[in-house]
């Protein structure tokens, strides 16, 4: 989430950021809705310090000024609870605007409509030719005895499936090979919960706006992850941390579940948009300074590639 100072400060910044990634969030709204906040605040500490004047004097006054005086802070205290609603009613507002609001890109992401406008960057190696069809990853799963579609769906439903064997095998090599990998560059391995709480998604930003994408427990108030990210990150959430312990470098190996809604048609054949799997996720924490993240960035980009 940005800072409300920051946001305060970059209006129009932040608005084109938003709209750079087609998201429509009017930043002049939430600041609408921050600007009412202030004077409503310093006059609930005017009530507040008018209730307590009065209070004090009580005790000492004669019976016909304690009655005003009774009077007087009952109004007050009446009149301060309503305000305190309003207050409260304001800030939840805001707080769910800051939610909406998204970070602005990096100055060299280039701007589109969809990933129709994906600018290439470079290739790597040589793209292969054959001098037959080739066939596809649920062709080759499939004749190779790697990959069950069919039984996938009948033990979980659509968008599910069974590596069987060899397939097996192979998803357990490339994790391991991958979770060595990066613990040989000093990222510290980390077993995480795949279901938590709701503020941690919130403070990772896949709540609100990407509710409708998780398994939510609605009895216990937990999500199932759609990422380790979600864990990781929230590791060290609500602690201060020594900017002399940075960057913290943590990596795990989890269960990934995601809905897919609203994906009806879009790669509905073999393992794409899948309902669940495994994944390992790399999160970095570092100072908040632009030039230390990029780099830092460039290393989990490399590390990924």
């Amino acid at each position: 989430m940005l800072d409300i100072k920051y946001i305060r400060e970059n209006p129009e910044k932040v608005q084109k950021g938003a709209e750079d990634k087609n998201i429509g969030f009017k930043v002049n709204d939430l600041l609408q809705l921050d600007s009412q906040l202030k004077p409503l605040k310093n006059e609930q500490e005017h009530l507040q310090a008018e209730r307590n004047k009065f209070s004090r004097l009580i005790p000492k006054a004669s019976n016909d000024e304690r009655k005003y005086l009774i009077e007087k802070v009952g109004a007050i205290k009446n009149k301060l609870e309503d305000l305190k609603t309003v207050v409260r009613n304001l800030e939840s507002d805001i707080q769910q605007q800051m939610l909406l609001c998204p970070q602005p890109a990096a100055d060299d992401v280039p701007i589109g409509k969809d990933d129709s406008d994906n600018t290439e960057l470079r290739k790597e190696g040589v793209i292969p030719s054959f001098d037959f069809e080739p066939k596809s990853h649920i062709e080759l799963g499939q004749s190779l005895g790697l990959i069950d579609f069919e039984r996938g769906t009948k033990i979980a439903g659509s968008r599910s499936y069974v590596l069987t064997g060899q397939g097996a095998l192979l998803e357990q090599a490339v994790m391991r090979f991958t979770f060595d990998t990066l613990v040989e560059k000093g990222y510290q391995p980390m077993t995480v919960p795949v279901l938590v709480t709701e503020d941690c998604m919130v403070g990772t930003g896949y709540f609100p706006t990407g509710k409708d994408q998780a398994y939510y427990i609605e009895e216990d108030k937990l999500a199932l992850i759609g990422t380790g990210e979600v864990p990781l990150a929230a590791y060290h959430s609500d602690e201060l941390l020594k900017e002399t312990d940075l960057p913290i470098k943590m990596m795990t190996q989890s269960g990934c579940f995601r809905r897919e809604a609203g994906s009806y048609g879009k790669d509905t054949k073999g393992l794409y948009r899948v309902h669940q799997f495994n994944k390992i996720e790399q999160v970095v924490i570092t100072k908040n300074d632009q030039s230390s993240s990029r780099v830092l960035h460039d290393e989990l980009l490399a590390n990924a590639e």
